[in-house]
């Protein structure tokens, strides 16, 4: 059941289990999982496993053991991912041609682009993010929504204002949508 797979049950300590989802699209995870669940009416299913590679994998299966019993809580959870000894799911979506995965161990950021018609994996770490931004170089990849081979990120204006942008933007305008086109 849903319920199970998302670890949802009265023998498991909540204290230490961050749960996220991404109201944009149907999917289901919780950050300390490596499995994500597409959702629709009836039922469940799974869409993408992520392998962190060892020791993480079994670091990340330790740690849910002690969430399980009791024996951890958001101290010891805070504690492991500051060491960056614990993999943490930030984000995951779909953008119509590939899905789009962020996680983080410790400090350091990780951005994944799995483009599932061909099998090809582009990864990037920390600043290094493989997007060609002929628009403005210090646009934030933290993407707000994704569809039709696109990710949608929201751009404060007091970034731009003032800067090569297409559209004259005042630092106290609405924010910005960008839209960063996705080319294997």
């Amino acid at each position: 059941s849903l319920q199970k797979d998302m670890m949802f049950d009265a023998t498991c300590s909540y204290d230490a289990l961050p749960i996220s989802s991404n109201n944009l699209n149907p999917y289901l995870y919780d950050a300390l999982s490596r499995e994500i669940y597409g959702i629709n009416e009836k039922d469940k299913y799974l869409v993408a496993q992520i392998d962190y590679e060892e020791p993480y994998n079994k670091m990340q299966d330790e740690f849910l053991k002690r969430a399980y019993s009791g024996l951890a809580n958001m101290k010891d959870l805070d504690e492991a991912k500051a060491e960056g000894t614990l993999p943490e799911l930030r984000n995951f979506m779909n953008t119509g041609n590939a899905f789009f995965v962020f996680c983080t161990k410790g400090s350091k950021s990780f951005y994944n682009f799995y483009f599932y018609n061909t099998g090809k994996t582009v990864h990037a770490v920390g600043n290094k993010v493989p997007i060609k931004d002929d628009l403005y170089a210090s646009i934030k990849m933290i993407p707000k929504a994704a569809g039709n081979g696109n990710l949608y990120v929201e751009v404060e204006p007091s970034y731009v204002s003032g800067e090569k942008f297409p559209v004259k933007v005042q630092p106290n305008d609405n924010p910005v949508i960008a839209i960063i086109k996705l080319k294997e």
